[in-house]
Order: structure tokens, then sequence, then C-alpha cells
């Protein structure tokens, strides 16, 4: 795998590409909600739960 070293610059932008793209799901997921609860909703939660907590990692990962 190739190695990358990015300026602090740069990973300033992946972090705010990151947290717009947590908010684009945590705002996915209030919407559904709106629809009520039912199988096939909660499944399209959880599914864009496990894409926040994939990312977070990464952010976490990034700023540490």
């Amino acid at each position: 795998m190739k190695q990358f070293e990015f300026t602090e610059e740069m990973c300033a932008m992946i972090v705010d590409a990151l947290q717009d793209k947590i908010t684009m799901w945590e705002n996915h997921n209030e919407v559904l909600q709106m629809h009520g609860n039912d199988e096939k909703v909660d499944n399209f939660i959880m599914k864009n739960r496990e894409k926040i907590g994939k990312l977070q990692t990464l952010l976490n990962y990034i700023n540490s």
C-alpha cells in the first residue's frame, strides 16, 4: 500500500468532508424517522449508523 503524507491543510479538508458526510447521514436518518418505525426504515437507519460509525472512526484517526 502506498503511503501518503498530508499537510495540515489537507487533513483539515478531509476532516471537513468527513464531518459533512456524517451530518448528511444523520440528517437522512432524521428524515427516515419521520416516516415512522417499521422494519424497512429501521434497517436503513441501522445501515446509516454503521456508515456514521466508520466515518467517525476515520475522523478520529485523522485527528489523532
